[in-house]
């Protein structure tokens, strides 16, 4: 059979990548084949080697060892969990035989530990709590992965499955026409975040997430497989997996970061550092553990195995990343890795750490400068961490505040028919999940992710309205700010732990007892707006403040202007 030259270029993409991705099964049993054969041939060891790398046969190991496992299932399957290099060759022989089977096979790899009890939560982290953030960001669908600027004014995010540009999926078998995870922005205006609208020119109809900011530039993790290579090999970037890109907002400009950050493995969740020299990432290439692929199912978990890796900036050219090593990275996924300014003081995710359910955040420190010696990894408690997945956790605004996401199962239950020759096969940045096949699927829960600001270092959370809500020197709010009086209620409403203090602040400028009376009423005046929407008025205080409080000194009219303000206290 003679087949069409691109069919063949596809098929030869699919092999090289698949086969590369695996090549730690194949090389492990062709040498112990190879040994078993030639104990009792004449044909020496190096001999046959060399045969079986010829490149005709090694395409024909390859097309089988694809088929084989291509063929082995209709829906997810456990990938064989190679044997860990500590393991003796008699188990790699069995796991790689098993594998071509299509056996499940259970993985050995354990958690660190299951005692809950060495979870350090009770004194370190019990003043920690989260609040869902208002419906301009949260909604009926996914939204994670939040990634704040500096101050906090801008957040970027990932919304799945959510009305915009592509996300207009139905159901899982849409995700090669309408995309899945696109990028998404919001602003803060008068202390709180605006409705938030997709990034048309990076959002495609595949996966894409920004993963930090740094200045003018951000960092995205992105399949833009048509116009980027990785190496001169032809191999195309972020093909099937995904790479880690470079945007920069000014320019509009889209740059692959390329060897040695990428790879034909999975790369993601890339963080730098506020100096630009340092970059953090997952990768599930070269991880300490056994690999396994992103998207099948190991020890119920469709994380796959991903460690995290440093690089170093010299002389404009990223070094080779280091892994960050065993006390940090397991035979699980590690994920979403934060360094804080110290450059000491690591926050990720991780469902491979003693932990409350699937992932959590946790948090260790560097002990000397070497990047490899961590401290023991500290779960976050369960005021952070649920028993689903808790991730994407990053300080901001002079690491006084925290943002991270949550996630929550629904009560419901989902059917879809998987169609095509092929099947569809696709996963996401969040957990990986894949579908794929040609019969139909249920699934008896559907997990929704929301956003949620984190109360660090024991400080409330404070929205701050300034003045611009109010006529100058009145007390009735300008129509122009309904919008902003619904948002405030629908974070407030959705937030049904917490009491509320409106507290009224002006500046120094006239007489202290009318100032007084002034933030009092302004206080007031937004304490009847949030009855009217429904707020329950037994959460709800207020109080005048009048110029008591300054936030600035007023000897500006720039301090001043920043001086009248009403302030929203979540207790």
């Amino acid at each position: 059979m003679i087949c069409q030259p691109n069919i063949m270029k596809k098929f030869l993409k699919l092999r090289n990548v698949y086969f590369t991705r695996n090549y730690h099964f194949l090389l492990s049993y062709l040498n112990l084949m190879a040994k078993k054969i030639f104990a009792q041939k004449s044909l020496c060891l190096k001999e046959f080697k060399c045969l079986l790398m010829n490149k005709y046969i090694f395409l024909i190991i390859s097309v089988l060892f694809f088929s084989c496992v291509n063929t082995s299932q209709n829906s997810i399957n456990d990938l064989s969990t190679a044997s860990t290099q500590s393991k003796n060759q008699n188990s790699s022989e069995s796991n790689f035989e098993s594998h071509m089977r299509g056996d499940l096979i259970k993985d050995s790899s354990e958690k660190k530990t299951n005692d809950l009890s060495e979870i350090i939560n009770d004194e370190q982290f019990s003043s920690l709590n989260k609040i869902k953030l208002s419906k301009s960001i949260n909604t009926k669908q996914n939204e994670y992965h939040p990634v704040p600027n500096s101050d906090g004014s801008i957040i970027y995010f990932v919304g799945m499955d959510r009305t915009g540009q592509f996300s207009t999926k139905i159901d899982f078998t849409q995700t090669r026409d309408y995309g899945g995870e696109d990028i998404w922005m919001s602003k803060r205006e008068h202390g709180l975040y605006t409705e938030a609208k997709p990034l048309i020119s990076l959002n495609d109809n595949t996966h894409q997430s920004v993963t930090s900011i740094l200045e003018d530039e951000i960092l995205i993790y992105g399949i833009y497989e048509e116009s980027y290579k990785v190496d001169g090999s032809g191999t195309d970037a972020g093909f099937y997996n995904g790479d880690i890109f470079k945007f920069n907002l000014i320019t509009e400009k889209l740059i692959h970061l390329g060897q040695p950050i990428n790879s034909i493995f999975f790369e993601s969740d890339a963080f730098i550092t506020t100096d630009g020299k340092h970059i953090l990432f997952v990768s599930d290439k070269n991880t300490l553990g056994p690999y396994k692929q992103k998207g099948w199912k190991h020890n119920d978990s469709f994380w796959g195995n991903t460690d995290i890796f440093i690089s170093e900036k010299i002389d404009d050219y990223w070094s080779e990343p280091i892994n960050l090593g065993i006390e940090i990275n397991t035979d699980f996924a590690e994920r979403t890795p934060f360094l804080s300014l110290d450059k000491k003081t690591l926050y990720f995710s991780s469902n491979g750490h003693n932990g409350y359910g699937e992932q959590d955040i946790f948090v260790s420190k560097r002990i000397n400068d070497s990047w490899t010696s961590w401290t023991s990894p500290k779960n976050l408690g369960s005021k952070i961490n649920g028993p689903y997945n808790d991730w994407g956790f990053k300080l901001y605004d002079d690491e006084s505040k925290a943002i991270m996401s949550s996630e929550t199962k629904l009560p419901y239950k989902v059917n879809t028919q998987l169609l095509g020759d092929g099947g569809i096969r696709e996963h996401n940045l969040r957990n990986g999940y894949k579908v794929e096949g040609k019969a139909s699927a249920s699934f008896n829960y559907q997990c929704r992710s929301d956003i949620y600001y984190v109360d660090i270092k024991n400080e409330k959370l404070t929205v701050t309205i300034d003045d611009m809500l109010f006529n100058f020197n009145k007390y009735d709010i300008k129509k122009s700010n309904i919008k902003l009086l619904d948002r405030l209620a629908e974070l407030i409403n959705d937030s049904k732990d917490y009491n509320i203090k409106i507290l009224g602040h002006t500046d120094n400028f006239g007489d202290d007892i009318y100032n007084l009376n002034l933030s009092e009423k302004r206080a007031k005046a937004i304490y009847d707006e949030m009855i009217k929407r429904g707020v329950d008025s037994e959460r709800l205080i207020f109080k005048g403040m009048g110029e008591s409080q300054p936030i600035f000194l007023n000897n500006s009219e720039e301090n001043r202007i920043k001086n009248r303000r009403v302030e929203i206290i979540f207790e």
